[in-house]
């Protein structure tokens, strides 16, 4: 995935749906306006002495009033539904971005850092253990792309997750495979260390933000 494109992408999604939410209140405000319209003509007091042509040029020009607002609502209606299938449109590309970059990658918590500032190599290396505990002993150093730890979003005493992205499809069905085997691991078996806190390891697809967001909803 190129994180230009994806940037590209973000930036006229979000100028997108600011004008979406510009037109919904120029739409709202010009509803109330067509609402208010025909209620203060009929509340209006007529007075008696105004003469039946004054009263008809009056009528006519509510009426042409209305007629301008009905044809300006149409045409934002209109210009509100063509930006709404773009943003759906910039948001499916987005998705199959995001898709297509993920779906080599695993996600691992509960294995703790061997330093404060883990290397990529570290991580790698941690993650090539893990795999072999679980039985998954045909995967190799070549087999993986790329380890790194990602931030947790909150203050946490829990270590932050491992994401491996594989070279290989294949690698990844043999860990997702035995990914139940991965709560039976010992920790310090993993990581080398002798004095941790002991943690139950879980591997998971990695899921892209939309994803994440229906999947937290669901929940």
């Amino acid at each position: 995935m190129s994180k230009d494109n994806l940037q590209k992408l973000r930036k006229e999604n979000d100028d997108l749906k600011f004008q979406v939410s510009e037109l919904s209140q120029e739409m709202k405000e010009l509803k109330n306006m067509m609402a208010s319209l025909p209620q203060a003509s009929l509340t209006e007091d007529i007075d008696i002495s105004k003469s039946i042509d004054f009263i008809s040029k009056e009528y006519d020009d509510m009426k042409s009033s209305q007629r301008l607002m009905e044809k300006e609502l149409k045409r934002l209606s209109t210009k509100l539904e063509g930006i709404g299938q773009k943003v759906y449109a910039i948001d499916e590309a987005i998705e199959d971005m995001y898709m297509y970059s993920y779906q080599y990658n695993v996600k691992i918590f509960g294995i703790p850092q061997r330093g404060p500032r883990e290397s990529a190599t570290e991580s790698a290396d941690i993650c090539l253990n893990l795999f072999n505990k679980l039985g998954a002993t045909s995967i190799s150093l070549s087999d993986i792309h790329i380890a790194h730890r990602i931030s947790n979003r909150r203050p946490s005493s829990f270590p932050p997750a491992i994401i491996c992205k594989f070279t290989r499809r294949l690698a990844k069905e043999q860990v997702m495979n035995r990914k139940k085997e991965a709560a039976r691991v010992n920790v310090f078996d993993i990581t080398g260390a002798s004095s941790q806190i002991r943690t139950r390891i879980k591997i998971l697809d990695h899921l892209t933000p939309r994803s994440q967001e229906i999947f937290k909803k669901a929940k």
